[in-house]
C-alpha cells in the first residue's frame, strides 16, 4: 500500500475509533446516570442510551475495514446490527407510531436509565451510513457507487447539522436548533460519514472513472455539485422558516398571556386601591365592621370570576374582613409568605399557589401594603386569585400536543400550570441554573433547555413584569417542533442519495439519451410548425414545454415575445384568472386535468379572445399526446370566419329585417324566460301590445316605401323610450310588442302614454309630404302561476283592440287578473278581456 493509501486508512480508523469512544463514554454515562457525560451542555438535550449504542456499533463497522476478510465480515456485522437498532426508530419517527421497542431495548432495570426515542433525523443517518458501509463492499460497481452516494450524502447532512450548532453558537440570538439531534451525536455521525468517505470513496471513484469517461463524469459532478448546493439552500430556509415560525409562535403566545394576566389583575387591583382609599377615609376597624360595605365589597368579588375572595388583615396578621363571610371568621396569618413580604415593605405582592379545603379549588394571592398615616405598616389588602380561572383560559387556547404554558412568581414559583402537574408545582425555580441564567434580570426571552420538570427538551418563551410580580411562560416540546422539519429532511436527504446515485449510473448514457432528444425534437418541431393552428404541448404538470411557429407569431402580434409562454404553467394560468371570464378558465383548467387523467378522450372549447387586431374566435382543443405519459396537445383553431357566419344566421333567425327589432321568435323565446323568473322571484312584469293607427292608408297614399319609413321611424322611438332591459319586437305589419321586466301596471301605462304622446307629435318625411301617425294600445301585467305568456299577450291585444274600437289614439289598460278567476284564453276570451276594459275604464 502506498503512503497515501495508508495515510488514508489511518485517517479514517482515527475518525472511527474517536466515534466509537464517543458513544462509548455516553453509554458509560447512563450506566452511572452521569449527566456531564449525556450532555455536554445543560441547554442541550441529552444524548439517548440507544443513540449511543448505535454510535458505537457504527465506530466499529467504519474500523473494520480493509482488505482482511474477517474485518469486513466484522465490519457488515456491525452493519447489520445497527441497521437493526435503527429502522424501528425510524418508522417510528417518520409514521408517528410506536412499535415498543424502546421499552423492549432499554428497560428501567437495566441501568440504561430511562428509554427514550431515538430522534429521526439520528435514526435515518445510522441507516444511511450502515447501508453505505454494506454496499461499498458489494460485488459490483453499481452497489459501490451508491455506497459513495450515501457517504457523500451522509456528510452533507451532518455537516448541515454541524452548520446549525455552529450558527447558534454564535449567533447567541436566543433561537432554537431545530434538530432534536444532541451536539455529541452530530458529532459523532458527522466522524463516521467522513470516516467512511475517506475509507471508501477514493478506491471508489479511481474504479469507476477512465479517461474515456471524463468529460461526461465531470458534468455528472458538476450537477451533483449544484443538487447538493440547492438541497443545502432548500434545507437552510425550511431550517430558517421553521425555526421562525415556533420562536414567533411560542412569543406572540407569551404576549396573549401575559395581556391576560394584566388585565385579570385590573379588577383586584382596582378594588384593593378602592378599599385603601376607604380605610384612610374612616379608619381601619369601621371599615372592617360596617355590613354595607361588606355587602359592596362581595357583590364586586362576585361579578369577578378571577376573584375568589377580599380579605383585609391587620398589622399582626389578623383577619378583620373576608369578602365571603360577616362577620369575618378571624385567624392569624402571620406566617404567609405574603404577610412577611409587606410587612418587610414590599408593596405588591403574588404569592404562591395555596392549596386549601376552605378554598374550591387552588389559588394564589394578590395583595398590597397597607400603611398608616406615618407610612408604618398597618396590615394586608389580598384578593383570593381563583387558579382555575387562569387554566380555564388556557385550556381554551388550544395548544398543540406537549406544549406547556404557566404563570410563576418572580421567585420561581407555579402559580398556574396547563397542563396541570402536581411535581411541577411544588418545584422551586429560584435556583434552577436554567431561571437564573434566562429569567432573572430579563424582561422577556426565548432559549432552548431541558425542562426541569419532565427533562424533555423545550422551546420556552417568557415575560417577566417584575413590577406585578409574575412572570408568563409557553414552552414547546423540541420534538413536536422537530417532527415535521425532520421528516421533510428526511426525504430531501432521501431524494438527494437517489439523485447522486442517478447521475453517477447514468453518466455513461447521457451523451447517446441527448442525441436521440435532439433528432427527435427536430422532428417534432418540424411537424409542427408545419401545421396553421395554434399548437402548444404541455406536460402532467401543466408547463409549456413546447410550440409551433403559429402560436410564436400570434404571440408576438399580441405584443408578446416569440417565446414569452415557453416553461409556463398553463393550468396555474388558467386558474390565476380573475373577473368576469375566471368561471371560463377554470372549466378550460378542469378540461385540460380531465384528459391528462385519462378520464376524459379530448375537450373541445370555444372562445373569444380580445387582441389588437379585434376581436376573434377560436377553438381550443385538447388531446392527449401519444406515449407522453400525462402530457398533452393544446390546439387554438381560429373559427372566426365560421362563428362571424352563425352569427349572422342567427340575426337573420332572430331579427326582423326591416326594423332591426327582436322578431316574434326572438320575443317568445325572452318572454318565456322572464315569465318564469318573475314567477320565482315574485316580481311584477308587463307587456305593451301597440298598432299604429290606419297605416293601410300611408301604404295606399304614398306607398309601401313611405310605410317602411313610418315603420322604421316608430321603431327608434320605441327603442329610445324603453330601458336597456327591456324588450321591443316586431310582430308583424303594422304591430310591436314591449316586455317591461320588473315594471307593474301603472308604470307600463305612464311607458305607453309617453310613447303614444311622442308618436303623435312626430311627422315622417315621404317625398315631398309629412306623413303624421297615431299609435292605440293596450296594456297587461302578468298575473303569475295563472297565466301563460299567450294568455298575457291576449288580454294585452284586447285591451289594443278595445283601444281601436274606442277612437284609436290611447291606451287601455287591462285590468289584473282577479284570484280565481281564469285567464282569458278561450273561445269567449275577446269578450271577457272586453269586459275588463269596461270595468276598467
Amino acid at each position: 500500500m502506498s503512503s497515501r493509501w495508508f495515510l488514508v486508512a489511518v485517517l479514517s480508523r482515527l475518525l472511527a475509533l474517536a466515534a466509537f469512544l464517543l458513544g462509548a463514554a455516553v453509554l458509560f454515562g447512563w450506566v452511572v446516570d452521569h449527566r456531564g457525560l449525556k450532555a455536554p451542555l445543560e441547554s442541550f438535550p441529552a444524548m439517548k442510551a440507544n443513540t449511543a449504542l448505535a454510535l458505537v456499533l457504527a465506530g466499529a463497522m467504519c474500523v473494520a475495514t480493509g482488505p482482511a476478510l474477517r474485518a469486513r465480515r466484522l465490519g457488515q456485522a456491525s452493519a447489520l446490527l445497527l441497521l437493526l437498532v435503527a429502522l424501528p426508530q425510524a418508522v417510528q419517527g417518520l409514521w408517528e407510531v410506536d412499535l415498543g421497542v424502546d421499552q423492549l431495548l432499554f428497560r428501567d432495570d437495566t441501568g440504561f436509565g430511562p428509554p427514550g426515542r431515538m430522534p429521526l433525523a439520528t435514526a435515518y443517518g445510522f441507516i444511511a451510513l450502515a447501508c453505505a458501509r454494506l454496499l461499498l463492499d458489494g460485488p459490483s460497481r453499481e452497489m459501490r457507487l451508491c455506497g459513495v452516494a450515501l457517504s457523500v450524502a451522509s456528510v452533507l447532512a451532518a455537516s448541515a447539522i454541524g452548520i446549525a450548532y455552529v450558527d447558534w453558537v454564535f449567533s447567541r440570538d436566543g433561537l432554537p436548533i431545530l434538530f432534536s439531534m444532541a451536539p455529541h451525536t452530530a458529532l459523532g455521525t458527522l466522524l463516521i460519514a467522513w470516516a467512511l468517505v475517506a475509507a471508501y470513496v477514493r478506491r471508489a471513484l479511481d474504479e469507476l472513472v477512465s479517461p474515456s469517461r471524463l468529460v461526461v463524469l465531470g458534468c455528472a459532478a458538476l450537477a451533483a455539485v449544484l443538487a447538493c448546493a440547492n438541497w443545502g439552500y432548500v434545507t437552510w430556509r425550511d431550517y430558517t422558516d421553521t425555526r421562525g415560525e415556533a420562536t414567533a409562535w411560542s412569543r406572540n403566545l407569551v404576549r396573549v398571556l401575559n395581556e391576560h394576566v394584566r388585565r385579570s389583575l385590573d379588577t383586584p387591583a382596582f378594588v384593593l386601591a378602592h378599599l385603601e382609599s376607604e380605610i384612610a377615609e374612616r379608619k381601619l376597624l369601621p371599615v372592617a365592621r360596617s355590613r354595607e360595605g361588606w355587602e359592596a365589597l362581595r357583590a364586586i368579588a362576585s361579578q369577578s370570576p378571577q376573584i375568589g375572595g377580599i380579605a383585609l388583615l391587620d398589622r399582626e396578621g389578623e383577619l378583620l374582613l373576608l369578602s365571603t363571610r360577616f362577620p369575618s371568621p378571624g385567624g392569624n396569618f402571620a406566617f404567609r409568605e405574603y404577610f412577611q413580604a409587606h410587612a418587610a415593605g414590599a408593596p405588591l405582592h403574588i404569592g404562591p399557589m395555596i392549596l386549601s379545603p376552605a378554598a374550591p379549588g387552588p389559588v394564589f394571592t394578590y395583595s398590597r401594603r397597607l400603611e398608616d398615616e406615618q407610612g408604618r405598616f398597618a396590615g394586608v389588602l389580598m384578593a383570593v386569585m381563583a387558579v382555575d380561572y387562569y387554566r380555564a383560559f388556557f385550556e381554551s387556547l388550544d395548544l398543540p400536543p406537549g406544549s406547556v404554558v404557566g404563570l410563576l412568581t418572580t421567585g420561581g414559583r407555579y402559580l398556574v400550570r396547563e397542563p396541570m402537574n402536581e411535581a411541577a408545582l411544588s418545584l422551586d425555580l429560584s435556583r434552577h441554573p436554567l431561571f437564573v441564567r434566562y429569567s432573572q434580570g430579563q424582561p422577556r426571552g426565548t432559549f432552548v433547555a431541558p425542562s426541569p420538570v419532565d427533562g424533555r427538551n423545550r422551546l420556552v418563551s417568557f415575560e417577566r413584569e417584575d413590577g406585578l410580580g409574575f412572570i408568563v411562560m409557553a414552552s414547546l416540546d423540541m420534538h413536536e417542533v422537530t417532527a415535521a422539519f425532520e421528516r421533510r429532511t428526511v426525504g430531501t436527504v432521501t431524494i438527494l442519495m437517489l439523485v447522486l446515485a442517478m447521475l453517477g449510473g447514468g453518466a455513461l448514457l447521457q451523451l447517446r439519451a441527448i442525441e436521440r432528444e435532439e433528432a427527435q425534437q427536430a422532428f417534432v418541431a418540424g411537424v409542427l410548425d408545419s401545421i396553421v393552428h395554434h399548437i402548444a404541448i404541455l406536460d402532467r404538470q401543466g408547463r409549456i414545454v413546447r410550440t409551433n411557429r403559429a402560436w410564436s407569431g400570434h404571440a408576438v402580434r399580441n405584443g408578446a415575445r416569440e417565446d414569452a409562454f415557453l416553461g409556463e404553467n398553463y393550468l396555474a394560468v388558467c386558474r390565476s384568472v380573475s373577473g368576469p371570464d375566471a368561471a371560463e378558465a377554470a372549466a378550460v383548467a378542469a378540461g385540460i386535468e380531465a384528459v391528462m387523467a385519462g378520464t376524459q378522450p379530448e375537450f373541445v372549447h370555444p372562445y373569444r379572445c380580445d387582441g389588437p387586431g379585434g376581436g376573434r374566435w377560436f377553438n381550443l382543443r385538447v388531446t392527449p399526446l401519444a406515449g407522453g405519459e400525462g402530457a398533452v396537445v393544446v390546439s387554438h383553431e381560429d373559427i372566426t370566419a365560421m362563428k362571424q357566419a352563425e352569427e349572422a344566421v342567427r340575426r337573420l333567425a332572430q331579427t326582423d329585417p326591416l326594423t332591426g327589432l327582436a322578431n316574434r321568435r326572438a320575443f317568445s323565446e325572452r318572454a318565456e324566460r322572464e315569465c318564469a323568473r318573475a314567477g320565482r322571484h315574485d316580481t311584477p312584469l308587463s307587456v305593451i301590445s301597440l298598432d299604429l293607427d290606419h297605416f293601410k292608408r300611408v301604404n295606399d297614399t304614398h306607398g309601401h316605401d313611405a310605410g317602411d319609413k313610418v315603420l322604421v321611424a316608430f321603431a327608434g322611438i320605441l327603442q329610445a323610450a324603453c330601458r336597456v332591459g327591456d324588450l321591443v319586437a316586431r310582430f308583424g305589419g303594422e304591430e310591436f310588442v314591449i316586455l317591461l321586466p320588473d315594471t307593474g301596471l301603472a308604470g307600463a301605462r305612464l311607458l305607453a302614454e309617453r310613447i303614444r304622446r311622442e308618436v303623435a307629435q312626430a311627422a315622417v318625411r315621404c317625398g315631398d309630404a309629412m306623413v303624421h301617425i297615431t299609435v292605440s294600445g293596450g296594456v297587461a301585467q302578468h298575473a303569475p302561476g295563472r297565466e301563460t305568456l299567450h294568455e298575457l299577450l291576449a288580454r294585452s291585444d284586447a285591451a289594443l283592440y278595445a283601444a281601436k274600437e274606442g277612437g284609436r289614439n290611447r291606451i287601455l289598460e287591462s285590468a289584473p287578473l282577479a284570484v280565481g278567476l281564469a285567464a282569458p284564453g278561450g273561445p269567449d276570451a275577446p269578450a271577457a278581456a272586453g269586459g275588463a276594459m269596461q270595468a276598467a275604464a
